[in-house]
């Protein structure tokens, strides 16, 4: 039965139901004093009055303005794969070069560890910025809930951790086994402003 039961992952699922008990018992955590989220919703699209995709003259904005705000790190979970008009690719690198600590989220990674995010290597360099995995292996959301994070994916660090290290946080790999490091969420959706 025993075999059974490791075999079929009954008693993993019976672990991550326990370690979600545990985080509501917990309760909702202080988030953050660092940590702003900045959301492009349904509203935001509308005052851009444009077809989508966005254009990226309109991220570069963004990118700008959080600089000035302060912003030691930046982390967009939006891809740059492919050229589009030159003027709105340069305004991008422009901005990414200005801050210079802006993480770009990729899905897209070979085998060797290569991104083509904001085309490739060579414009990233120029840009001063860095491109991330944004993908969570199937083993990272059992259950439809993405409990830990992985540490690298084919190499390349997930956008969590690249952006935590460009924040200054020190990032153990000791912290992380074959299923990565477990999240502390400090609350539900809402919760980190």
């Amino acid at each position: 039965m025993a075999l059974g039961a490791h075999a079929t992952d009954v008693l993993r699922t019976a672990e991550l139901a326990t370690v979600d008990a545990r985080f509501d018992v917990r309760g909702s955590q202080p988030p953050p004093d660092d940590v702003v989220l900045v959301g492009l919703d349904d509203r935001s699209i509308e005052t851009i009055d444009e077809p989508l995709p966005i254009r990226r003259r309109h991220h570069a904005r963004v990118i700008t303005r959080l600089a000035a705000a302060g912003a030691r790190v930046v982390a967009l979970d939006v891809e740059f794969t492919g050229q589009t008009s030159v003027e709105d690719d340069n305004a991008l690198l422009e901005a990414l070069r200005a801050a210079g600590t802006v993480v770009l989220a990729t899905t897209r990674i070979d085998a060797d560890g290569r991104s083509d995010a904001l085309g490739g290597a060579e414009n990233r360099a120029f840009a001063r910025t860095v491109a991330a995995s944004a993908n969570f292996p199937p083993r990272a959301a059992r259950g439809g809930v993405v409990r830990r994070l992985p540490l690298t994916e084919l190499g390349v660090p997930t956008l969590a951790v690249e952006t935590a290290r460009r924040a200054g946080a020190r990032v153990d790999p000791a912290d992380f086994d074959g299923d990565g490091a477990w999240i502390d969420v400090p609350g539900p959706a809402g919760t980190i402003p």
